[in-house]
């Protein structure tokens, strides 16, 4: 098939063979945060979708689409462009490479360079002028507890305050030592207690210390927690929060592993362990793929639900003429049967539970025909504490 390209993918491809400038080397510890979620725009007309996330060395890696949702396709009226991006924050400057990996100059590879102001604002003229039209940058470590922002659940985080003593022996409290904060468990020597640091700082309890941990677990779980609240904060309490907040979310369910799925495949991808019979697990697929990208043939589909006519419409299944093979069509399935994923969602985010089989689980999309697909979908797995 011939292929024709916006005048932005040759754009990118003459860049890509002009522009040497090297990504900027991390001399100095980053100041800001620059993980989440982005519209890039260059020149002030091509707007890309960006999802970063970021290392406490001040790397980053992320993803993206040209482009933007709700910006115009410049330059012509083909499918939409993948990207994929690896950069460093150093200090207050800001580099990043992008790599085009879609059917735009598939490829092609040009670097960037920019800074970050103080309200958060990411913007450069190198190669081109390019701004991030959505989205800040965070201040790296506000409340100074050692953890970054992106990974930090409670802002404004302090020591617990003076050690209390009527708490019983090895419960967990923070101490400010030197103007670093730091995790003391209350272990017993001869009678006699004694405060003996294990955590070196907060990134394991993400940026959180003792109270606001058991208010977390009392707003989320009720009374159960108002032992710890009289006697202190237990290791087994501390742990789970750790395997729970993985993820961000206080839920009582812990992060295992993500699997992508391939739309081209027909074999399925399985769990790396197997998942504990009759256990409680949560399983949440998200992403969108391709079944066809061709003059006459543009599907685009989640886990349950696909679109042929640019996003306007989703439907159940595939639209005419493909809805003859009925609403399993591009579903994503497990252990090789279908699933209710459940009602649409524009974030093509959807999440349901599964009780472990005594096997790993194994996903698969269900297609008719899988070579003419592209990209994948992915499954976060989440145990049950």
């Amino acid at each position: 098939m011939k292929k024709t390209f916006s005048r932005f993918a040759l754009a990118v491809a003459y860049a890509a063979f002009l522009v040497g400038v090297p990504a900027i080397a991390s001399a100095a510890a980053p100041n800001w945060d620059v993980s989440g979620s982005y519209v890039w725009g260059v020149m002030d007309t091509y707007y890309h979708d960006l999802t970063l996330t970021m290392n406490p060395d001040g790397t980053f890696a992320g993803t993206g689409s040209y482009p933007a949702s709700g910006y115009p396709l410049v330059g012509g009226t083909g499918p939409t462009g993948e990207l994929v991006l690896n950069g460093v924050v150093s200090g207050d400057n800001i580099s990043f490479t992008v790599t085009y990996t879609g059917p735009y100059a598939p490829g092609s590879t040009f670097n960037m360079t920019g800074a970050i102001v103080p309200d958060g604002t990411i913007s450069g003229t190198s190669p081109w002028s390019w701004t991030m039209a959505t989205g800040k940058a965070q201040s790296y470590d506000a409340d100074h507890d050692g953890v970054m922002a992106s990974k930090d659940y409670c802002p404004g985080t302090t020591a617990d305050g003076s050690w209390d003593v009527s708490f019983g022996p090895n419960r967990w409290q923070v101490q400010d030592v030197g103007g670093t904060l730091q995790w003391f468990q209350n272990k017993v020597k001869k009678g006699v207690p004694t405060p003996t640091m294990m955590y070196p700082d907060l990134t394991y309890t993400y940026g959180c210390n003792g109270h606001q941990i058991l208010d977390l677990l009392k707003a989320s779980f009720g009374s159960m927690m108002n032992g710890h609240y009289k006697y202190g904060l237990s290791s087994s309490v501390l742990e789970d929060f750790h395997k729970d907040m993985a993820d961000g979310v206080l839920d009582g369910y812990y992060y295992l592993e993500t699997l992508s799925v391939p739309a081209n495949s027909g074999s399925p991808v399985s769990s790396t362990a197997a998942l504990i019979s009759g256990h409680e697990y949560k399983l949440k697929a998200s992403g969108t793929a391709m079944a066809c990208n061709e003059p006459g043939c543009v599907i685009v589909f989640d886990p349950e639900y696909s679109t042929s006519d640019s996003g306007t419409t989703w439907v159940d299944g595939v639209a005419p003429p493909y809805d003859s093979y009925g609403p399993n069509l591009l579903d994503l399935m497990v252990d090789g049967g279908y699933v209710n994923w459940g009602a649409y969602n524009p974030a093509h985010t959807y999440e349901i539970p599964y009780v472990g089989t005594g096997a790993p689980a194994s996903f698969g999309v269900y297609d008719v025909f899988y070579p003419n697909n592209t990209g994948a979908l992915s499954v976060d797995i989440f145990g049950k504490i």
